[in-house]
């Protein structure tokens, strides 16, 4: 097939012309016209996500799609062009999506926009059917080699400058800096300027959560204020959405989502457009729907499209269902010069709504685990539910799911008839730890509420619930109390807790490591199941609950582990070509589809007739495993992308490839039916239950045990450790998960594979062989790939350190900049001064602040960073690099201070002194 492209050039304003497309050769086509615009204002028909053979749309997607473009122009037949937002097509290489997304009359009569969505990225098709303006060939580029037609471009019309970004292709910066070189060459004296790309950051529905959109709603913002644009439309999410003024990511101005809205330099007007064909529809996320950029949010589920009239001074968006109903309605203007400013909130924007614990009915994310170089990896497991944390009153067995606080285990300690004895349960969800883990140590460190309600002798046993996984606690009466726990306990008497918000030793209960490894130890347990204690007892401690200081406050796990002879690997997809789709039915069977944000197992259409089934396949490269090594256990963790997109009955089947290192999928029909498949299948399904909640990564989201599939695979003569394994995977039903496009891999499939290394053979009494006289090989050339550095305990891992070294330590990590800094305090004797003089006081106090492993020559020109003295905050500093004191690749910082120093006297009162001294105060890991 040859495609053409063409520039028409000397058009006059207001002028109708006709045309017909073709050749002698070929035959021409019908005769079709378009009439040019005027000055002084336009109007443009704009679209969100047709995704043409998503499957959804009533009766057919392009069907829906001809008849939502056919209605808009019928409505409004003065507009002066059209424009898409992305997802024209649903699979990027199908032609006949594309025949089905062009068919419509109208896009032969009005001048056509569009925007490269995920679904278009993946082919050089998009390229071949649309000609935009001014494209770039560095920026926004997809592709190796580089995919022509496809990068950014801007073109203005009547005055505007409209910017148009591939997001699926180049980084933030390379985008940023495109459009201050096009706004700098181009938006000088300028009505508007307007920006389109397809994945929205302020959309209201599954995707908002995604990482990658978390990652644009950090750094798009504060750009486009910058610059002054005036709009940005998107799409990606099939919901609409519009969002306050906003100002650096924060919503400024009148917040009750006027109809005019007067901007000032700096704000902007954020809009996301819903499907015009139907095709897909995604669910209103309450929680993000009442976050603070949102304005309006809209999900009828009816095909939609929105009308913009422009003039050099109001900008007016009116969207529409395809029935006519006004869904939408919204004037920008510009506030009169002298205006009062908007204020602006000082900060960052929130950009991850998980952080707070405000999505209630998914949960806060699991801590990352941190392993240090001796191979001790430490979990920190939080309570990630409000009903995660809760209490059951003895006498009556009623549940209460909702305290602020939790009694261990006295709610009224003071009365005397009834002191209401109540069992707390503790449940920790998504716990990472492996199958075969050896537990070293485990405690949960609990935060002191009410120091008026923790006072007296305290009396408590902590049990283990009995179970691979503990399911969510219910109001049920008895929900606690009729689970069935361990026989073996640990009983803790805590001494009072005086001190409101501590959460040191006191708080801590006795080692629970002998608890978590009887769960640990059974054959069912997986990585990421559940655990719950359950306290009894008597006595008063008030500690905070979830309801009343988040994950951070509420009761923490800290658990430490080994992994002995054994030895865990974590895969994840690693590119956009890594996790793919191929039809095996209906118009586009044998199609691949690279482009997809998520992947149905393993029916596309669920809805249809046809189902429009296919083959999912997961590449891992560079999989760490040896040959023959011994899978004790496998499995794939996938994250929900469309929990409304399901259908039973579910049933699939994993097989390895049958190849020693798989190949990287390809564009070629049929690709994933020509690998060679294992002997060994392992089908998944059965009991597994819908998928409710969008972004969930849980237990239900987990496959069953897959070490079958793999062990076939690895024990194959030419595998060897750092080759690739692919997975594929064919059924039944659907289930609709993550792809890399969609949740980058975060969210993408992971496999996680357990291994024992292969058993040695048995000894032979035959004597080895007689010394060769050939000399060994020549070196390879190939230098060891030195050990990635571990964390060290207690300045690098964060947790409570109970006992190490004689003391006890409590370390906090953060991100910063590029790498992470670690605060340590001790728990101490210190000196401070109080109304006039010194007193002794025991508690935490700083030990220092350590940086970890990072690039030195990102530390160039900081002080903290290279050796010498300086001054900071009216205090003199020293820093010394590469010293004895230090050692290779770190950096000590010192400050100068007085020191109070406190010693016992003869008659048992304390003697102070001060003097000035330098102190260690901060530490800079090197990671070269």
């Amino acid at each position: 097939m040859t495609f053409r492209q063409t520039t028409l050039t000397g058009l006059e304003p207001e002028t109708t012309y006709v045309y017909k497309v073709g050749s002698e050769a070929d035959g021409w086509s019908g005769t079709h016209e378009f009439t040019t615009g005027g000055a002084g204002g336009f109007d443009m028909l704009m679209y969100g996500d047709p995704q043409i053979g998503s499957g959804g749309g009533q009766p057919s997607d392009g069907a829906a799609w001809a008849k939502t473009v056919a209605d808009s122009i019928a409505q409004f037949p003065a507009a002066d062009f059209l424009y898409s937002m992305g997802d024209q097509v649903n699979t990027a290489g199908s032609e006949a999506e594309y025949v089905q997304f062009l068919a419509p009359d109208g896009l032969r009569q009005y001048p056509l926009a569009t925007t490269i969505g995920n679904h278009d990225n993946g082919s050089t098709s998009y390229g071949q059917h649309f000609f935009m303006p001014n494209t770039s060939t560095t920026v926004g580029v997809p592709g190796t080699p580089p995919r022509e037609g496809m990068g950014n471009y801007w073109f203005k019309y009547d005055n505007v400058l409209f910017l148009n970004v591939n997001s699926n292709a180049g980084t933030d910066d390379q985008h940023f800096a495109w459009l201050r070189e096009v706004i700098a060459a181009e938006g000088a004296g300028v009505d508007w300027k307007v920006l389109t790309f397809h994945h929205s950051p302020y959309s209201t529905a599954s995707h908002a959560d995604d990482t990658d959109i978390i990652r644009r709603r950090a750094s798009f913002p504060p750009v486009i204020s910058e610059l002054n644009i005036d709009l940005v439309f998107g799409g990606h999410d099939h919901i609409y959405s519009r969002t306050h003024l906003l100002n650096r990511g924060h919503a400024v101005g009148d917040l009750t989502a006027p109809a005019t809205l007067a901007k000032q330099p700096g704000e902007n007007l954020w809009l996301t457009l819903n499907s015009s064909s139907g095709s897909k529809y995604y669910v209103e996320d309450p929680i993000v729907a009442d976050f603070t950029f949102n304005a309006v949010s809209a999900q009828a589920r009816v095909p939609s499209y929105s009308r913009a009239e422009v003039t050099p001074t109001s900008f007016r968006v009116v969207t529409y269902q395809a029935d006519g109903v006004v869904t939408d309605d919204v004037t920008l203007t510009r506030a009169p010069e002298g205006a009062t400013p908007n204020p602006v909130l000082v900060g960052d924007p929130v950009v991850d709504f998980w952080g707070d614990g405000s999505n209630a009915t998914l949960g806060d994310k699991p801590v990352p685990n941190v392993t240090d170089e001796n191979g001790v990896t430490t979990v920190e497991a939080r309570i990630l539910r409000p009903n995660d944390d809760v209490e059951e009153y003895v006498l009556t067995e009623e549940m209460y799911l909702d305290s602020s606080d939790l009694e261990l285990t006295w709610e009224r300690p003071t009365s005397t008839t009834d002191v209401e004895d109540q069992l707390i349960g503790l449940r920790y969800d998504a716990v990472q730890i492996p199958a075969g883990a050896s537990i070293e140590s485990a405690y949960i460190q609990f935060t002191v509420d009410e120091p008026n309600k923790s006072v007296g002798e305290s009396n408590l046993d902590i049990r283990i619930e009995d179970t691979d996984h503990a399911e969510k606690y219910l109001l049920t009466a008895g929900n606690v109390s009729e689970r069935t726990f361990s026989e073996a306990s640990v009983n803790w008497r805590p001494a009072e807790w005086p001190v409101a918000q501590e959460a040191g030793p006191a708080q801590a209960t006795p080692d629970l490591a002998a608890l978590v490894q009887s769960v640990v130890d059974r054959d069912d347990w997986f990585r990421g199941n559940a655990l719950s204690f359950v306290i009894t007892g008597t006595g008063a401690r008030t500690a905070e609950a979830y309801e009343g200081g988040t994950g951070l406050q509420a009761p923490r796990l800290f658990v430490t582990y080994t992994m002995g002879d054994r030895t865990e690997v974590e895969a994840r997809i690693q590119t956009d070509r890594d996790d793919v789709e191929q039809y095996l039915e209906g118009a586009s069977a044998g199609a691949m589809d690279h482009g997809s944000s998520d992947l149905e197992l393993t029916w596309e259409r669920p809805t249809r007739e046809v189902k429009d089934n296919q083959i999912i396949g997961l590449r891992y490269a560079g999989l760490d495993i040896p040959q023959g090594a011994v899978i004790e256990q496998a499995h794939v963790q996938f994250t929900t992308d469309e929990a409304t997109k399901t259908a039973d009955p579910f049933l699939v089947t994993f097989r390895g490839e049958a190849a020693d290192d798989s190949a990287p999928f390809s564009d070629a029909a049929w690709d994933l039916s020509n690998r060679a498949r294992t002997d060994v299948g392992v089908t998944w399904g059965e009991g597994v239950p819908v998928w409710t909640l969008d972004q969930e990564q849980r237990r239900d989201q987990r496959t069953t045990d897959i070490a079958a599939a793999v062990q076939e695979v690895v024990d194959r003569d030419g595998w060897k450790a750092g080759n690739a394994l692919t997975l594929l995977i064919e059924g039944q039903g659907t289930r609709t998960a993550e792809s890399f496009e969609g949740g980058g891999a975060a969210e993408a499939p992971v496999l996680f594979v357990v291994y024992s290394d292969p058993k040695d053979e048995e000894p032979t009494e035959e004597p080895s062989p007689e010394p060769s006289a050939e000399p060994s090989k020549s070196p390879s050339g190939q230098p060891t790939k030195p050990a990635e550095r571990g964390r060290k305990a207690p300045y690098e891992v964060p947790g409570l350190h109970k006992g190490l070294n004689g003391r006890d330590w409590l370390t906090s990590c953060e991100a910063y900049s590029q790498t992470e800094r670690c605060r340590t305090d001790i728990w101490a004797t210190t000196v401070v001064a109080e109304n006039g003089r010194f007193v002794v006081k025991q508690g935490w106090a700083f030990n220092n602040m350590t940086y970890l492993a990072s690039a030195r020559a990102l530390w160039k020109g900081n002080p903290l960073g290279e050796s010498g003295e300086f001054s900071s905050a009216g205090r003199q500093w020293r820093t010394e690099c590469d010293t004895e004191a230090t050692g290779r690749g770190a950096c000590r910082s010192y400050a100068r201070a007085t020191v109070v120093s406190a010693k016992v006297n003869a008659l048992g009162t304390y003697e102070f002194s001060q003097a000035a001294q330098w102190v260690f105060n901060s530490a800079v890991l090197f990671s070269n």
